[in-house]
């Protein structure tokens, strides 16, 4: 099966240095590491996820994010306007990889709750930015809407509390994530959250 360039470049951030360093869980109820990416990697090379650019899902469905899975079509959506580069910024590539861990889940543990979903991604997203560019900090702090840089202070500040950089494998307890549950819940997209009691 021959690849589009689109998936190819999916591809290439799942195989990325900074992913394999990857490796955490949260409870017991999602591990993401490299075993992890590979199986979304060959899901995607094989043709059982798909990558497209588009603007509106094949259900009609208007794409306001720049980039989105749906679990109904097994597909991964990349807003249009990214997907015309030819490469990926840093920024998106994070975001991509945000979504590969939403493929995962999907495939592994289909009935994981919103929370333990989300807040695994954003872990993700932001552990493969802080890898990546040390200026991914400035960026976070620039987010215009207050809930969404919430979202993102939250998940900063539980790699730095737990030094995730520096550890090869973690396995968080939901009380040590719950002020990130917390800023999920206190989003509209994601205000069905449920938030663990802080320790």
């Amino acid at each position: 099966m021959a690849l589009s360039m689109l998936q190819k470049m999916v591809l290439d951030i799942l195989r990325e240095p900074p992913t394999r360093l990857i490796n955490f869980c949260i409870a017991s109820s999602v591990a993401i590491n490299p075993t992890s990416f590979n199986r979304v990697h060959g899901e995607i090379a094989n043709g059982r996820i798909d990558v497209i650019s588009a603007g509106i899902t094949q259900s009609g469905k208007l794409i306001r994010e720049d980039a989105w899975f749906s679990r109904d079509e097994r597909r991964i959506y990349i807003n249009e306007k990214l997907a015309q580069s030819a490469q990926f910024g840093f920024n998106t590539s994070a975001l991509i990889l945000h979504e590969c861990v939403h493929v995962y889940t999907f495939l592994t543990n289909p009935s994981l709750s919103l929370g333990d979903d989300e807040a695994t991604a954003f872990l993700t997203q932001c552990l493969y930015g802080l890898m990546k560019n040390p200026n991914y900090r400035q960026g976070v702090d620039s987010i215009n809407d207050p809930k969404t840089r919430q979202i993102f202070s939250a998940a900063i500040n539980i790699i730095d509390t737990w030094g995730l950089l520096s550890r090869t494998t973690l396995s968080l307890s939901k009380q040590a994530v719950a002020s990130l549950y917390l800023a999920l819940s206190n989003h509209d997209q994601y205000r069905d959250v449920y938030v663990p009691m802080a320790a």
